[in-house]
């Protein structure tokens, strides 16, 4: 978990909740807080955007699942995560339009240096 990353969230949060952190998370405040919400409060704050906001995000909802801290009216984590899934933004940000292509365990192969020989 990125501590950069969890403090955007919450500051985020508070903004959707008029000041307080809302413990009711549906796959619509999922989907605002990634594709608005983060990027808004991190503008106004002058702040670089965090790169592991999903994750994180990922993180805090299961530490919250958890310990059943959810208040009522909150989807269940199976549509949260699905919601995470659907809409993270760091693939997109950090390598482009290629996606699940570029995280494919044989896309890594052709980006290796060949081994040589010392001799």
């Amino acid at each position: 978990m990125d501590r950069d990353a969890l403090a955007v969230i919450v500051g985020a949060r508070s903004l959707m909740g008029e000041g307080v952190v809302a413990l009711q998370w549906t796959s619509m405040d999922v989907a605002s807080l990634l594709w608005s919400g983060v990027a808004g409060w991190s503008t106004v704050h002058g702040v670089r955007q965090p790169v592991q906001v999903t994750s994180t995000l990922g993180t805090y909802l299961r530490y919250l699942s958890a310990h059943r801290l959810f208040d009522q009216g909150s989807d269940a984590m199976t549509v949260l995560r699905r919601a995470l899934a659907e809409h993270d933004t760091t693939e997109v940000r950090s390598r482009g339009r290629a996606g699940a292509r570029s995280r494919h365990p044989a896309a890594g192969a052709k980006a290796l240096a060949p081994v040589l020989p010392i001799c």
